[in-house]
């Protein structure tokens, strides 16, 4: 709901709408997954430790993907 309004924006052209509606959703679900996957791991963390940092890692992962290809792109690389 927060970035619905790109979606409305770019709608005026509507071949755009749709390329930016895929692409916020995309990048919402990979934030949320990455957000959810920390606070699931940081429960884990207390009743099993080992589960808990396998899934810290694997939010690490994500967090650091993203990270990496933000930078790829402000530096002209792809």
């Amino acid at each position: 709901m927060i970035v619905a309004p790109l979606q409305v924006l770019a709608s005026v052209v509507p071949l755009l709408g749709k390329i930016v509606g895929v692409g916020t959703g995309l990048f919402c679900f990979v934030f949320g997954l990455a957000w959810s996957l920390m606070i699931i791991a940081l429960a884990w963390l207390f009743y099993r430790p080992l589960i808990g940092i396998i899934i810290l890692a694997a939010a690490g992962g994500l967090i650091a993907l993203l990270y990496s290809r933000r930078s790829a792109k402000t530096s002209g690389q792809v």
